[in-house]
């Protein structure tokens, strides 16, 4: 039995920390493009907090991240300009309209952005 345990909770939690998994445990897309991601596009939507990090030379590099303070925005503002890179996984979370939401993603070379549902 303990030997299957493990592995249940490795597949269960994948590469995030098992506590950003439960309270981002709501997945939502977010708008990726080549200079900019969008958390939401609605202007009823009000953007408290947001994060994003890459696996860029197989570690975590925070690339976006608004610390404690909660920020109140609305569209256009949860655009945030930023390039990101071909040939990473990206992990972002996010609080939109007092929800906690997490979208993981790809980029090919190819630009295509894929995203990593469930991880």
């Amino acid at each position: 039995m303990k030997k299957l345990l493990l592995p249940v909770c490795i597949f269960l939690m994948g590469c995030q920390s098992g506590a950003d998994k439960l309270v981002y445990r709501e997945w939502k897309w977010i708008s990726v493009d080549l200079e900019r991601v969008c958390f939401s596009v609605n202007k009823n939507d009000i953007l408290d907090y947001y994060y994003l990090s890459s696996n860029k030379n197989n570690q975590v590099n925070e690339l976006l991240v608004t610390g404690s303070k909660s920020l109140h925005l609305s569209y256009p503002d949860t655009c945030i300009n930023i390039k990101l890179e071909k040939g990473y996984q990206y992990y972002s979370k996010y609080t939109l309209n007092g929800i906690n939401y997490r979208y993981n993603f790809f980029i090919d070379n190819n630009w295509n952005v894929i995203s990593l549902e469930g991880g």
